[in-house]
């Protein structure tokens, strides 16, 4: 799994919530990070946030579906921003689910399951 988000605690707790459960974690601080993992690492999902620097979170899963290797990803993205109404429809079209921060440990667990499964088909 990786998990992409500027703010170092929220990695730590999706870290240590899931690594609990078996995941492996890779980390990554910005947007463009994000994409290089992903593309170099080739997660089983990511967890995205939306408002970074470099590379905000949507235009990271942008690059992220252009690669054939990883445009199937399933993706869990996270906003601590309401999320206008354009933009929720182009999320829902390109990521499995979307949290609001600040979020429980049961629900990132359960988007995590949810996008799992989803992609499972």
């Amino acid at each position: 799994m990786l998990v992409c988000d500027d703010d170092v605690f929220v990695r730590i707790l999706i870290k240590k919530v899931f690594e609990d459960r078996g995941f492996e974690i890779i980390e990554a601080g910005n947007g463009r990070e994000g994409v290089e993992s992903a593309i170099g690492e080739r997660p089983d999902l990511i967890v995205m946030d939306y408002d970074m620097p470099e590379m905000d979170g949507y235009e990271a899963i942008r690059e992220i579906r252009k690669d054939s290797s990883t445009s199937s990803i399933p993706v869990v993205f996270l906003t601590g921003l309401n999320i206008e109404p354009e933009l929720k429809e182009k999320l829902e079209k390109e990521v499995v689910v979307y949290l609001v921060k600040p979020f429980q440990k049961a629900e990132i667990i359960q988007a995590v399951s949810d996008a799992l499964e989803n992609a499972a088909g």
